[in-house]
């Protein structure tokens, strides 16, 4: 099991920090991840903002995986 950098900001942390990233040593099922929120919130602006934030935060990081 060695080492992996996956680049990005996970990775500049990381090393911010003094730690290391290493890979799951077993393979992993996808994980299905899903949002839900009340209708009336639907519209607000800052309610889709967050979902929006939350969508490409969680895309950048699927993208950067490599499968094995």
């Amino acid at each position: 099991m060695g080492v992996r950098r996956h680049p990005g900001a996970d990775t500049r942390d990381a090393d911010t920090l003094g730690l290391r990233l290493l890979d799951i040593p077993l393979t992993l099922p996808p994980l299905t991840i899903g949002m839900a929120w009340h209708p009336r919130h639907t519209a607000d602006g800052a309610h889709r903002w967050l979902r929006d934030a939350v969508r490409r935060t969680l895309c950048m990081s699927s993208a950067a995986v490599d499968p094995v």
